[in-house]
């Protein structure tokens, strides 16, 4: 995920820079919803 830092976020000011997030979401689904979530 990429956005601007535009508002303040988790208590810092706006800087304007470009953040970028790293992760992996995995999600087991049964039945069209989702029973099991992890993250890293």
């Amino acid at each position: 995920m990429e956005g601007t830092h535009k508002g303040e976020w988790l208590g810092i000011k706006p800087t304007n820079k470009i953040l970028i997030f790293i992760g992996v979401d995995i999600d087991k689904v049964i039945d069209g919803k989702i029973v099991e979530h992890g993250e890293q």
